[in-house]
């Protein structure tokens, strides 16, 4: 059991290796992206060092040519875009569609406040939720790739292990760690899949109501919530079927 326990924490370390990335990634307003080591951000410019030449030059870009910055641990800087400088509804003529964590219109990704702009209510809450919910399964990211490295320490200590008792200990900690990994990497799977599929139907439904005479089956999940009197306030996992004609 104990074997089989250590052998899949090996596969699926193996299978994230996009997790065991360290760098900050700096996306500019043309979606572009930098993966750097940011090292300072004050009012007007952001200094950080290309993450391939870490003993390199520093290079310096102005905080308004960047929508966002996504750090090594998971957090994420925005940076606010003024009004002036928000695109005329005219202007977001192309089709939408996820790229990766965000939406875009020709090649470049949206900020927030040009989604609350073009989106209505529902594709705008819907695209917040889903956001929301790609974060905390990143957040099961992290803990699933803590519990893979302390199951190999707790593996590393067996081996040099001097008693029984002590081969024992490190064997529960072990197991506690497999655990972790078993509850943690389908959370993060199940948050990170659904909310990316929710970004699509937010995307293919802007693009559908933008244009006419179009027949199209949307399918997307959803969290439900109970009509019954005597169920209410319970919520579970479904599926919505939307057809626009």
């Amino acid at each position: 059991m104990k074997t089989y326990i250590i052998a899949l924490s090996l596969i699926a370390l193996f299978l994230t290796p996009s997790l065991l990335k360290a760098q900050d990634v700096i996306m500019k307003n043309d979606s572009t992206t930098i993966e750097s080591k940011v090292l300072k951000i004050d009012q007007n410019v952001i200094e950080y060092k290309k993450w391939s030449n870490p003993d390199g030059p520093i290079y310096t870009i102005s905080t308004s040519d960047v929508i966002s910055i996504t750090y090594q641990n998971g957090d994420v800087d925005r940076f606010a875009v003024s009004t002036n400088e928000l695109k005329p509804m005219s202007a977001f003529a192309g089709q939408m569609y996820r790229a990766g964590h965000e939406l875009a219109i020709d090649k470049r990704a949206l900020t927030k406040e040009e989604a609350e702009q073009i989106l209505n209510t529902e594709q705008f809450n819907t695209y917040v939720s889903a956001k929301a919910q790609m974060q905390i399964g990143n957040v099961f990211a992290v803990v699933f790739v803590g519990s893979l490295f302390w199951d190999f320490v707790c593996f590393a200590r067996m081996v040099d292990s001097k008693d029984q008792i002590e081969f024992g200990t490190w064997s529960d900690r072990l197991m506690l760690g497999a655990i972790i990994s078993d509850i943690s990497c389908p959370l993060w799977l199940a948050l990170s899949g659904i909310g990316k599929g929710r970004l699509n139907w937010v995307a293919s439904d802007y693009n559908n109501s933008h244009q006419s005479n179009n027949i199209s089956l949307q399918v997307a999940p959803t969290l439900l919530n109970c009509e019954m009197p005597q169920l209410q306030n319970n919520y579970s996992l479904g599926m919505t079927l939307k057809m626009t004609f």
